[in-house]
């Protein structure tokens, strides 16, 4: 279709932020999200900024997201930069998706709403978006499927009767003709779909077909947007594989709050009911959850019956360090708090206290590194037997003497590293 087309559909396109089906897809989008904190996310055909805005405006924003817009329009890019000009997190860069697509830079979402139907091979960019995202990353996709965009009209005078929002029903009433003229031209990108030549229009079946061969496992599907789009939100559920006594053991970052909440149930059976370091009646719901947890990174090791180990990684944080609590900071590790991560909560789950517990920390540790979480140092409180084997094969200097901390005898100290982080720990629980 040809570049002047687009850049007028470009310049009405802000119109469907007044319509309610349009209102409720954005809100779908948001949802299949799942965000957690230390995102990075990419909105792939980001057009006007409209996603990118429902979440840098979301309410609890988890911390520190980062979004990268691309679109091929000029046009759009330049309302997306304006409308989103006082959020330091978002970027924007000129680029078709299927150069995106192919660029070695990784991210833990991908948007892709109502853009891949314009891609010449949607097939092969879905395939290379499978090897963008991060161990456990998210894809939600909206695609058209039903050349009908009248309906998205019919929709929205619905939702006005029903709702009585006679305010919606009179800004429909004046925007009206730009409305008309916009399902126009959705019109003659639904006759050249048919054509499928120059736009996709793809089945849902079909599409999730898609979706699967490539090796997305399916979170959800809904038809919406006046029934012409399906969404389908998908995971890719990889990690670092280990194999102990013939058992295979899936390691990555927990990706999704129902992930996270798995470990926190992890954590509280260990930590409340053998332990017994913290009080079970400060946790009602059996989940072991605490301040730190907003601005922490989560891994976990899972085999097929649900998740047997997990470990949380602590940045630098208002309060500083969980560990802190109970001890002082030597002066060189507090100079370097920007370059430092604390070790907090690993737990084995105790039907599994043969697995090498040393194992899973080497795993762990390399995942560290491989997903871009940078540190020069970790810090921890560890029992004697655990700092003995620490040392042999990474420095480590021990900060104050061992004594009495979670219903062990531990003391805090520093891991030091030079270019990848890696332990060979042989004993078991």
């Amino acid at each position: 279709m040809k570049k002047f087309f687009w850049q007028f559909y470009a310049i009405l396109y802000d119109i469907v932020r007044f319509l309610k089906p349009y209102k409720y897809l954005q809100k779908r989008i948001l949802e299949e999200l799942r965000l957690i904190p230390h995102l990075d996310i990419l909105d792939s055909g980001c057009g006007t900024g409209n996603s990118i805005k429902e979440v840098v405006s979301s309410k609890d924003l988890p911390y520190n997201i980062k979004i990268f817009g691309i679109d091929i329009s000029s046009i759009m890019l330049g309302k997306a930069r304006r409308k989103l000009k006082k959020f330091s997190n978002v970027n924007f860069e000129k680029k078709r998706t299927e150069n995106e697509a192919k660029n070695k830079r990784s991210f833990d979402r991908i948007i892709s709403s109502n853009s891949l139907y314009t891609t010449k091979n949607p097939e092969e960019v879905i395939e290379n978006w499978y090897k963008k995202l991060e161990d456990g990353g998210i894809l939600v996709l909206v695609n058209p499927f039903n050349p009908k965009p009248q309906n998205i009209l019919n929709e929205h005078l619905q939702l006005i009767k029903k709702e009585r929002d006679w305010k919606a029903g009179l800004l429909f009433f004046c925007i009206f003709p730009l409305s008309v003229l916009l399902m126009m031209i959705n019109l003659v990108i639904a006759k050249a779909a048919k054509k499928g030549s120059t736009v996709h229009f793809i089945e849902p079946k079909k599409l999730e077909e898609i979706l699967k061969n490539v090796g997305f496992i399916i979170l959800n599907f809904e038809v919406l947007y006046g029934d012409t789009c399906i969404l389908f939100s998908c995971q890719k559920d990889t990690g670092q594989i280990i194999t102990k006594g013939g058992e295979e053991i899936l390691i990555r970052r927990a990706q999704t709050p129902e992930e996270i909440i798995e470990t926190q149930k992890l954590r509280y059976e260990v930590y409340c009911e053998e332990i017994k370091s913290l009080d079970p009646k400060d946790y009602p719901d059996k989940i072991e959850i605490d301040w730190f947890d907003q601005y922490s990174y989560h891994f976990f090791a899972k085999n097929n019956c649900g998740i047997i180990g997990c470990i949380r990684l602590i940045p630098n944080t208002p309060r500083g360090f969980l560990l802190e609590e109970e001890f002082e900071l030597p002066k060189f590790q507090e100079i370097a708090r920007m370059k430092t991560l604390e070790l907090s909560r690993l737990s084995v789950a105790k039907i599994k206290r043969t697995t090498n517990l040393g194992i899973l920390i080497t795993a762990f540790s390399l995942i560290t590194t491989k997903k871009k979480i940078y540190t020069k140092y970790w810090i921890a409180v560890c029992q004697k037997k655990y700092w003995l084997e620490i040392s042999k094969t990474c420095n480590i200097k021990i900060w104050e003497s061992y004594k009495e901390y979670h219903g062990t005898f531990s003391a805090p100290g520093s891991i030091f590293f030079k270019d990848k982080i890696y332990f060979n720990l042989n004993y078991d629980l």
